[in-house]
């Protein structure tokens, strides 16, 4: 086998050498070099944290405070499946907890928003546990846009419309302590522009507008076959927001492109 196995080769190798030489298409007209291992300026070590984070949660919004990690919504049960007939996002697993994580210290702090302590309505509950929102961090204030989930007054399943601006430092505390009820300084603003979900929100600057790139409007029962209307466009907005309450003016926003989908 091993006279047979070297026979092969050497056949391949003279094949080989008759061949025309192939070159792959490339993205740019410049390559970066690819250095060996032992060229490398540095070396990686990889070792399991003192800590462990919330098992299964995906789809998520995330932000930071004082070196402080902090999730909020997405789902519960990992990748979502295609039963035909069965909601392949069951409400039951959108992710209602808010979580504290400091790495440092290798600790985890949860508190859920169905808690007595946040005084929250059931609609506001639903808007901060959706599937796949956009968010942005602007200094200590996390803002969070749309997603997909449940209308628990009407038992469908939706995209919502909703912008949310929480407070970090304070949700932190919340959290951590039991402090600052939710219903306070969460501050929120509906418009139909924002019903997005699987997209992504942008700030540059300070006076220029959010962008709202991509992602879907998908209502009713998510199947395999199926999809939502997609936005297909990046859409500008202004937010007003004065610590109390928010106000939304749109830009104005035509263009649409086919391939802005995900």
């Amino acid at each position: 086998m091993h006279l047979f196995a070297k026979t092969i080769a050497s056949a391949l190798l003279v094949a080989a050498s008759f061949l025309p030489p192939v070159s792959a298409q490339n993205q740019t007209d410049t390559l970066s070099p690819v250095f060996p291992e032992d060229s490398l300026p540095f070396t990686l070590k990889i070792e399991p944290a003192h800590f462990t984070l919330p098992v299964g949660l995906q789809a998520y919004a995330c932000g930071s405070y004082e070196r402080k990690w902090i999730l909020i919504a997405g789902r519960t049960n990992g990748m979502h499946t295609f039963d035909p007939v069965l909601n392949n996002f069951p409400p039951s697993f959108q992710n209602t907890m808010v979580y504290v994580v400091d790495p440092r210290l290798g600790a985890v702090w949860s508190r859920s928003l169905t808690d007595g302590s946040a005084n929250l309505s059931q609609a506001e509950i639903d808007s901060l546990s959706v599937t796949a929102p956009q968010f942005c961090q602007i200094k200590d204030t996390l803002y969070l846009v749309g997603g997909y989930g449940i209308n628990t007054t009407t038992g469908e399943m939706e995209t919502k419309n909703t912008l949310s601006a929480i407070d970090l430092k304070k949700l932190v505390g919340w959290v951590v302590d039991g402090k600052h009820h939710v219903k306070k300084w969460l501050r929120q603003v509906a418009h139909p522009l924002l019903q997005v979900t699987g997209g992504d929100l942008f700030k540059d600057k300070e006076h220029s507008p959010f962008l709202l790139m991509l992602g879907q409007n998908f209502a009713g029962l998510y199947r395999g076959n199926s999809n939502g209307i997609y936005t297909n466009q990046i859409r500008p907005f202004q937010l007003h927001d004065d610590g109390e309450t928010l106000s939304l003016i749109p830009e104005t926003s035509t263009l649409t492109f086919p391939d802005y989908r995900r």
